[in-house]
C-alpha cells in the first residue's frame, strides 16, 4: 500500500509520503528497541554477540542506513520503492541514534545518566523529520543558504549557555551562523 493514501493531496503533503513512512517506521522502532532493551536488562536476557563480541544495536542501524541510502542514491526509487527505502532508513536511524550516546563517549553507557543524549539526539531528529512533514524548511534546508544551519542546531547542545530559554538559543545560534557568513 502506497503511502499516498495516508496523505491526501488535500493535505497539502503531495511527496512528502516517505517522510511519513520514516518517521513511523523510527518511532516506532525506536520506542519497541527501548522496551525491548529494558525488558533484556530487568529480566536478565542475553544480549546479542557474534562470538565473545557484543552486537550493538548501533550495528545493524548502520548497515540499514548505508543501504538505503546507497540504494536511495543509486537506484532512485520512485512509488512504493521509495517507501520502502524510507522505511528502511529510519529503522536504522532509529538503531543508531539509540546508541548515539555509544558515539559521542566511546563506551557503553545506555544505562548510565549520559545515556540521555542519546534520547535528546533522537528528538532531534523527530523534530527535524516533523518539521520536513509538514513542509518546513528548517534553516534553509533544500536552498543553499542554510544547509549548514540543521547542523548547528543539532551541536547546540554542546555549544549554547544551557541556562538560556530554547528561542535564545536558536537565536544565538542564527547570530554565530551569521557571523560565519552562512544565511
Amino acid at each position: 500500500m502506497a503511502a499516498s493514501v495516508l496523505l491526501p493531496d488535500s493535505m497539502g503533503a503531495a511527496g512528502r509520503e516517505p517522510v511519513l513512512l520514516l518517521l513511523v517506521a523510527f518511532l516506532v522502532t525506536f520506542v519497541l528497541t527501548r522496551a525491548y532493551t529494558r525488558l533484556a536488562r530487568v529480566r536478565g536476557w542475553g544480549s546479542g554477540s557474534v562470538g565473545e563480541v557484543h552486537l550493538h544495536h548501533m550495528t545493524i542501524g548502520i548497515v540499514l542506513v548505508l543501504v538505503s541510502g546507497l540504494i536511495a542514491v543509486a537506484v532512485r526509487p520512485v512509488d512504493l520503492g521509495l517507501d520502502l527505502v524510507a522505511i528502511v532508513f529510519g529503522i536504522g536511524a532509529a538503531f543508531t541514534l539509540d546508541e548515539f550516546a555509544l558515539w559521542l563517549y566511546l563506551r557503553d553507557v545506555y544505562w548510565c545518566p549520559e545515556g540521555r543524549s542519546s534520547i535528546d539526539a533522537a528528538v532531534m531528529g523527530v523534530l527535524l523529520a516533523g518539521l520536513l512533514l509538514v513542509g518546513t524548511s528548517p534553516f534553509g534546508i533544500g536552498d543553499d543558504s542554510g544547509v549548514f544551519g540543521c547542523m548547528s542546531l543539532l551541536a547546540c547542545h554542546d555549544v549554547c549557555p544551557k541556562d538560556l530559554p530554547l528561542q535564545t538559543q536558536i537565536a544565538f545560534i542564527r547570530r554565530k551562523m551569521v557571523a560565519m557568513g552562512w544565511k
